[in-house]
């Protein structure tokens, strides 16, 4: 579990340029922890400035921290308003390898499309449905897998 207890000196982005590297890979390790134990990848911002310790930032903070995450490439913004977050704590390879485990374990190794990965990996109902639909694409083009039917986005998984 992320510890919620942070140093007081730690919750004001520094001044000093040698101080903010620093702070900024704390802060970044930080969250990327707190969403894999969490099973975290879209979250609205105003959720996660109310989480603790980070509600206890000033505001300038805290935008420096998700500004960082988004320069860093480990988040982006989801809608147009800015008000959701898209945090990546993992790669697709991570999901390819649980959804293939999933599919290994069952005796056709077909996935039913989007909401058949879902019930096969629950942890995939976190990431936006196109990033799903997007793993089985990855899938075909990696050779792990064909269509069965690629309208209805049915696949099968192939022998190793």
């Amino acid at each position: 579990m992320v510890s919620k207890t942070v140093r007081p000196y730690l919750l004001t982005r520094p001044k000093h340029p040698d101080l903010i590297k620093a702070w900024e890979e704390f802060w970044v390790r930080y969250i990327l922890k707190m969403a894999e134990e969490e099973n975290l990848s879209l979250v609205s911002v105003q959720e996660l400035r109310r989480r603790e310790p980070l509600s206890q930032m000033d505001e300038v903070s805290f935008q420096a921290v998700i500004e960082v995450l988004i320069e860093r490439g480990l988040a982006k913004w989801w809608d147009k308003k800015r008000g959701l977050l898209r945090i990546y704590w993992c790669g697709p390879d991570y999901w390819i390898k649980k959804l293939i485990e999933s599919l290994r374990a069952r005796p056709t190794g077909i996935v039913n499309g989007v909401d058949g990965a879902v019930e096969l990996v629950p942890e995939l109902a976190s990431l936006p449905r196109e990033e799903v639909e997007e793993l089985l694409k990855l899938m075909v083009k990696r050779k792990l897998a064909r269509w069965v039917n690629k309208k209805r986005r049915v696949l099968k998984i192939l022998p190793i």
